[in-house]
């Protein structure tokens, strides 16, 4: 486990902006952040990728591939791709003006 000190760790208000292209990665951040309670998620949903996965080459082709491994839970036991976001923005909005409303209203 690695805890947060000293004196630079940040104490202000963390948002973190989804869409839906976020996938991997990017689904688990947004998530993690969440876990520790640093954060509002603010955007779309995100891909909904539901699991961890591998990369295989086949030694006689050269040829890689992906698969599915394991799935991947928040700290509440959920599944990925059932994370939403706190504040959810239409398609077609704008994500930022959302998150910088989020911020002002926390200052």
């Amino acid at each position: 486990y690695v805890h947060p000190r000293g004196p630079f760790t940040y104490e202000g208000p963390v948002v973190v902006l989804t869409s839906q292209w976020s996938a991997s990665m990017a689904e688990g951040f947004p998530m993690g952040m969440r876990g520790i309670g640093r954060a509002t998620i603010v955007g779309t949903r995100m891909m909904g990728l539901g699991a961890a996965v591998f990369t295989k080459t086949l030694k006689q082709t050269g040829v890689s591939f992906q698969f599915s491994v394991e799935p991947v839970y928040d700290v509440q036991d959920r599944p990925r791709w059932q994370m939403e976001p706190d504040v959810s923005v239409g398609a077609g909005d704008d994500s930022l003006t959302a998150a910088i409303s989020v911020l002002a209203a926390k200052l």
